[in-house]
């Protein structure tokens, strides 16, 4: 719940807006306060672990814009313009995907000059710095006015922000208003840790409620807008239901996501957007792969060798977000010297392969992609495709990749190579995926299964990341510190052999194979030539009848 979300702060800034623009990591905790008397006694908890600066009241207006057709809630951004005491700015933020008690996130702004409109000013900024191109000027869609009370709080491990909000929310037409009272602590220099441990404390001794939304975010729920929603939700099925039925609904899922997380990816502010749409695609890719027989084969493997690329381009970037995101965890371990030249080594690397990103995710060939994936889902299946019901063919899958599981863990030698180890978490990858599309006719009986997988790639996955960090780490020329970064890093992955000894005995894979083997028996329809009696069906649990 506590946990640091990273996000990377380097955006691609153009040469004629670089030295206008500002930049700026916040790090803020916020709290939702039901009555007046909730912050009188908040403050005095303050004061009793930390000095507390006098409270400066000032006022403060924002305007959040968007465009009619919600471009910007797509991409996961959130663009004010705030009107103050101080010159009007605009100001640009994503939208985190997950919720976090911790909200860091990056935020880049710019003064507005007098006389300046908001709407091209903001259209500008969006397409010079984050390479979204509107094709209208996006107009106000939120109103939020902030009577303000602000202070310092100064702490032997940090020095942070305090913001006593009270505001009055509503709709540009007036035509909804609501009130929120939220107290934020931002982090000005220090320890987040140490900050997010005081406010830790405070919670449980005031019983406060944490708030892991944005004010926009929450505003916008307050008075009824569209929620920021990516790909869609769950469609019912069940194993009576057509093969063919079941294999679109999961595949068309798929695709949903990557349509709905491509204009977040390409912004390239929050990595989860980006990792979304790479478990996607990678999904769909593997879809097609389960469902083979069930597709078109030419246009199938056409489809999966343009997914497979579109993987690769993915790929790249989230890695360099993965071992960023890793660096600052690692903070503690291998040192402060250590961690920011190892982050500025990865960060100037991140900024070509966002451009790279960008370029494909804007390019005739991704739409091609997606239309082409639309079309090759939606074909009938071949004349020898087999048919039957989503319970049969659920049977079928769950029997074919466990079996093709086993037979890659068997392989293993006796000393395994990191190469071995990708290879078993891709193979129990694909095991997981194939059951996950098949698990809208198996109930909660694959959750076991799916769960133990799960754990194991995590795991496998870490190792993974580490051995990718050390492999396209330079050492030549590497300044002292990033040496003793990699080192220690070289130092967590230990002895792979051992390691990957302990991962295979939590996952137990032959009795994760048996258990399959289980269910794929119980979802077979009985033989046409033998009938369940009725005495059967009367004390064993009913079997989908065949399509």
């Amino acid at each position: 719940m506590w946990a640091l979300l990273w996000v990377e702060p380097l955006p691609l800034m153009s040469a004629e807006t670089q030295a206008d623009t500002q930049t700026h990591i916040e790090a803020e905790l916020k709290l939702l306060l039901a009555d007046e008397n909730g912050i009188d006694a908040l403050l005095d908890a303050i004061r009793a672990r930390a000095q507390l600066g006098s409270l400066v009241p000032t006022e403060h207006e924002d305007i959040y814009y968007d465009t009619p057709e919600g471009d910007l809630r797509k991409a996961g951004l959130g663009a004010r313009v705030r009107r103050g005491k101080k010159p009007p700015s605009l100001m640009i933020k994503p939208v985190l995907l997950a919720p976090q008690a911790v909200l860091v996130r990056p935020e880049l702004g710019r003064t507005l000059v007098d006389g300046e409109p908001d709407g091209p000013a903001l259209r500008a900024f969006l397409a010079a710095e984050l390479g979204v191109d509107l094709d209208a000027d996006p107009e106000p869609v939120l109103l939020l006015k902030s009577a303000r009370r602000k202070g310092v709080i100064e702490h032997a491990a940090f020095r942070a922000e305090i913001c006593d909000d009270h505001v009055e929310l509503a709709l540009p037409d007036g035509s909804r208003t609501a009130r929120l009272h939220e107290v934020e602590l931002e982090l000005l220099e220090g320890d987040l840790d140490a900050l997010s441990a005081m406010v830790k404390e405070l919670v449980q001794e005031l019983d406060l409620q944490p708030s892991t939304l944005g004010k926009y975010v929450r505003a916008r729920d307050l008075l009824g807008l569209p929620p920021f929603r990516y790909g869609v939700g769950k469609t019912e099925l069940t194993a009576d239901v057509e093969a063919q039925t079941l294999i679109r609904a999961r595949l068309l899922r798929q695709l949903a996501k990557i349509r709905a997380h491509a204009p977040g990816t390409a912004v390239a502010l929050d990595p989860e957007q980006l990792h979304d749409m790479r478990v996607a695609s990678r999904r769909l890719r593997s879809g097609l792969r389960v469902f083979r027989k069930n597709l078109d084969k030419d246009a199938r493997k056409a489809l999966g060798n343009e997914l497979k690329q579109l993987g690769r381009t993915l790929g790249e970037l989230r890695d360099l977000d993965v071992h960023l995101e890793n660096a600052v965890r690692d903070r503690q371990t291998i040192g402060a010297e250590a961690t920011d030249a190892l982050l500025a080594r990865l960060r100037a690397r991140r900024g070509p392969v966002v451009q790279k990103v960008r370029a494909a995710l804007g390019s005739t060939a991704f739409e091609a992609l997606l239309e082409k994936a639309e079309w090759v889902i939606g074909s009938p299946p071949p004349a020898a495709a087999p048919g039957g019901t989503a319970g049969a063919l659920a049977a079928r899958v769950l029997r074919r990749e466990a079996k093709r599981y086993a037979r890659q863990i068997e392989a293993l030698a006796d000393v395994p190579t990191a190469d071995d180890l990708h290879d078993v978490r891709i193979a129990g990858k694909r095991l997981r995926y194939a059951i996950e599309f098949v698990s809208p006719v198996l109930g909660d009986e694959a959750a076991d299964a799916i769960q133990r997988l799960r754990l194991a790639q995590d795991e496998l996955g870490a190792f993974q990341d580490d051995v990718a960090l050390l492999a396209q780490a330079d050492h030549e020329g590497a300044d002292a510190a990033t040496a003793n970064a990699l080192a220690a890093v070289a130092s967590r992955i230990g002895d792979p052999a051992a390691y990957l000894r302990g991962v295979l005995e939590r996952l137990d894979a032959p009795g994760l194979r048996k258990d399959l083997k289980r269910l794929a028996k119980a979802l077979m329809p009985p033989p046409a030539a033998e009938p369940a009696s009725e005495a059967a069906e009367a004390t064993e649990p009913p079997t989908p009848d065949p399509a």
